[in-house]
């Protein structure tokens, strides 16, 4: 069954909550990680010379696409949220969507975090560091919400007054 919210209150916080968890997730692991590469005592060195260009030149390649896939096939579910619904199962759907969304955006982050650590090579801090620009980008706004859901100006009333979600 699916959420189903009754205040914008409720939902934005909600959001926002899972948002920064799943941010914070890897965070602190990818700043221990760098700083022990910084200090020469990290990483494993698994892989030189060529093969090591080859590892991170297919990996970037398949890291990247796997971003732009769930770019787009989070956008793609979003437009499909019916616009029949009323606005707290709109809401919840939304939710929903874009936390599967921002949870394997976080697992890719993770993956990048490994690979710098196996490797004790800079290429996937970069990626590491896109990705955290990709949720700034993606950071849970009222704009970007109403843009997305395409929501009515009456609905539109009904979030900015505060009241109770219909």
């Amino acid at each position: 069954m699916e959420k189903r919210y009754k205040s914008w209150t409720e939902f934005y916080q909600r959001y926002m909550l899972i948002y920064n968890a799943i941010i914070a997730f890897s965070l602190f692991p990818f700043v221990w990680i760098f700083l022990e590469l910084e200090r020469g005592s990290g990483g494993q060195n698994l892989l030189s010379g060529t093969i090591l260009y080859i590892f991170d030149g297919v990996m970037a390649s398949i890291l990247g696409g796997a971003l732009k896939w769930i770019h787009s096939h989070s956008k793609k579910r979003v437009k499909d949220v019916n616009a029949s619904m009323d606005l707290g199962l709109k809401l919840g759907a939304y939710e929903k969507i874009k936390s599967q969304k921002f949870i394997l955006f976080e697992l890719i982050a993770v993956a990048a975090m490994a690979f710098t650590y196996l490797n004790s090579d800079y290429v996937f801090v970069i990626f590491y560091l896109f990705i955290l620009f990709l949720f700034s980008i993606d950071r849970p706004r009222y704009e970007h919400i109403v843009k997305d859901l395409q929501l009515s100006k009456e609905e539109q009333s009904i979030i900015e007054q505060g009241g109770d979600l219909p």
